[in-house]
């Protein structure tokens, strides 16, 4: 399933990774393109509609990064996928937001050399190198009272231990704002 960012929220989030694209680039050359232990949450509120972006090293995910070799490796990424389509387990939201999710979307080079279908037809069949895989989800999520929707608890850290830290991209009603999350502090606030 594919679930494409719509366009006013992927103004916004085109606009905060512009408008942040110097400091990226400053802690890319620091650190490198590809951190293990790191990964980047992109998140935009627009009104009823929140949209979050998940891009992290597979090491982060499975533990690994190349196609899985072993049934315990295949098993590996399938746990890892099932738990990456459970968005409300990773990302808590108010209950008086009355949010629902409207899907999750998931891309990875290792997805395709297992042959998993968790992408759509309009995927991009790009190939990420062994050495290097990415994931990348996208969650959606619609809220019937958007002024309750002012914090999300990222609860990704339980699921996933091996991430330790993700850069966040935030953009909501108060504006654009970058921030870093840990499992000590997880919350986001609009």
């Amino acid at each position: 399933m594919s679930i494409p960012l719509r366009s006013s929220l992927c103004i916004a989030l085109c606009g905060a990774v512009t408008a942040l694209a110097a400091q990226a680039d400053e802690h890319h050359r620091e650190h490198g393109a590809h951190t293990h232990g790191l990964g980047t949450l992109n998140v935009v509120r627009d009104g009823a509609e929140l949209e979050i972006e998940l891009i992290a090293p597979a090491a982060n995910l499975l533990g690994f990064e190349y196609a899985p070799r072993t049934e315990a490796e295949r098993e590996a990424l399938r746990r890892a996928v099932e738990q990456l389509h459970r968005d409300a387990e990773l990302f808590e939201l108010p209950a008086a937001a009355g949010c629902r999710s409207e899907g999750v979307a998931i891309h990875s080079a290792l997805l395709e050399a297992h042959g998993a279908e968790e992408h759509g037809p309009d995927h991009d069949h790009r190939h990420e190198g062994e050495a290097h895989a990415d994931f990348e989800i996208h969650y959606a999520f619609r809220c019937d009272t958007p002024a309750q929707l002012d914090r999300v608890t990222v609860r990704l850290f339980e699921s996933f231990p091996a991430t330790e830290t993700l850069e966040v991209q935030l953009v909501g009603p108060t504006g654009q704002h970058r921030t870093r999350l840990t499992a000590h502090d997880n919350l986001l606030t609009f």
